[in-house]
Order: structure tokens, then C-alpha cells, then sequence
């Protein structure tokens, strides 16, 4: 093989693990936000019934 198809084929292979590296650290941050969302919900629901009893004492 030359050494400029040596190369390419090197870069195509950086270039690749790169971009797998790139959209699986977005889906971990995407899944994180997902995560902190539906926390921040619950926590919310449970405020609000808690103060929904509290008034009703």
C-alpha cells in the first residue's frame, strides 16, 4: 500500500472514533438533561402536594 492510502486511511479512521466520541458525549449530556428535568418535576409535584395539604390542615 502507499504511504498517502496508508494515511487517509489512518485520518478516516481518527476522524471516525472522533465523531462516534462527539454524538456519544451529546446523547450522555442529552440523557443527563432528560435525567435533571423529570428530578426537577417530581420534586415540584411533591412541593406542590405538600403544600396542597398544608392548606388543607
Amino acid at each position: 500500500m502507499t504511504y498517502i492510502k496508508e494515511t487517509f486511511i489512518r485520518v478516516s479512521a481518527t476522524v471516525r472514533e472522533a465523531r462516534e466520541r462527539r454524538a456519544a458525549a451529546h446523547l450522555d449530556s442529552y440523557r443527563h438533561e432528560q435525567r435533571r428535568q423529570a428530578d426537577a418535576y417530581r420534586h415540584s409535584r411533591a412541593e406542590l402536594s405538600r403544600s396542597l395539604m398544608a392548606v388543607h390542615r
